[in-house]
């Protein structure tokens, strides 16, 4: 219990206190040093540099942390690089929307052209819209390949974690 409350990044003594009135009511006496235990390797699960950056990419601020000053520096260096990481997954998840409301315009604007009026002018202007929207397509396409190959850590986490890796147990259960 210690440990999933620390998990959640929620302070410790509050939480024995509540577990404790709980189980007086059905007379089972709560071992204060296996819960401190417990919070304490959870604590560590918490503050670890993945955690910093799963927060950071998730664009959500613990408000207040449960971490020491030793563990609090690592913590802030993953949520730093994850807001970063978060900056750059918006910028590519709005321009993958510009495209994709590019892309169907494009393909009601040529079958407009293919299978619409047969004015030479109406087809002349729907033929320049077409050009200005194509030259916007690959442009797109352009940011989206150079925001994919200039962060690539942001698109596969992985080598990030790897750099700052250091056993993060999810589960009591799982120390070493």
């Amino acid at each position: 219990m210690g440990f999933n409350r620390a998990f959640s990044g929620r302070k410790r003594e509050r939480g024995l206190e509540k577990i404790q009135k709980k189980c007086k009511k059905v007379d089972v006496v709560v071992d204060e040093t296996a819960y401190f235990a417990g919070y304490d390797k959870g604590r560590l699960t918490y503050c670890s540099f993945s955690q910093g950056l799963s927060y950071g990419r998730r664009g959500t601020y613990p408000g207040h942390t449960i971490c020491a000053p030793k563990t609090l520096k690592n913590f802030y260096k993953g949520f730093d690089i994850g807001s970063a990481q978060r900056s750059v997954l918006n910028e590519h998840e709005a321009a993958e929307e510009r495209l994709e409301f590019r892309v169907k315009r494009l393909r009601a604007l040529r079958y407009d052209i293919d299978n619409g009026t047969n004015t030479a002018e109406l087809t002349g202007s729907k033929i320049d819209w077409l050009k200005k929207w194509e030259a916007e397509e690959k442009s797109l396409r352009r940011k989206l390949l150079s925001l994919e190959k200039t962060n690539p850590d942001v698109f596969n986490p992985k080598p990030v974690l790897e750099a700052n890796k250091h056993f993060v147990p999810r589960h009591w259960r799982d120390q070493p």
